[in-house]
């Protein structure tokens, strides 16, 4: 059976963060690069990608600067790099920052869902023929949704990336569910 390629989870606008976490407020409305990660996010859209990693990896430089290594911020811009690396095909880097995204995340934001960076991390799996790997990442980007109130389009996504997976793996009872 022809089944779509994995693509990418859509990036986030990280320019206008504003996430509750545990007991801390986070709010980085105007935190050094978000230009960049404007730019960034536009680039990626319009196919650009060499383009729009050059201005993820120059904010995520002015962001470690101001910021640190640890904030949600740039767990969003990692997770925004390994979008673009993912649709370069270039896993490994992307396996790198998108690991790393998900870590920062669930240390600092444990109420933000992390769907996003789970399903890239499955469609990185996928890629690589990796389709038990594929599914329980795909398995946790859903139930991370659900858990925590997730948009709708993302539950919509990682269902569709489930229902691909059971199509290459010739499950159809399960790719209709």
């Amino acid at each position: 059976a022809q089944t779509r390629a994995p693509q990418a989870t859509p990036l986030e606008d990280t320019s206008n963060i504003e996430a509750t976490t545990g007991s801390a407020n986070i709010s980085e409305k105007s935190y050094a690069g978000s230009a960049l990660i404007e730019s960034g996010v536009q680039y990626y859209h319009q196919g650009q990608y060499e383009m729009a990693l050059k201005s993820f990896s120059t904010a995520l430089k002015t962001q470690r600067v101001s910021k640190g290594d640890d904030s949600v911020g740039i767990a969003m811009t990692l997770g925004n790099l390994g979008a673009v690396y993912l649709q370069q095909n270039k896993l490994e880097e992307a396996e790198k920052v998108l690991h790393e995204a998900l870590d920062i995340k669930r240390r600092l934001a444990p109420t933000m869902p992390v769907a996003d960076i789970l399903n890239n991390l499955g469609n990185c799996a996928n890629i690589r023929g990796e389709l038990e790997a594929s599914l329980i990442y795909y398995e946790d980007a859903l139930e991370d949704l659900r858990a925590k109130n997730g948009r709708k389009a993302d539950e919509i996504n990682a269902l569709f990336n489930i229902g691909r997976l059971e199509v290459q793996r010739q499950h159809w009872t399960k790719a209709m569910i």
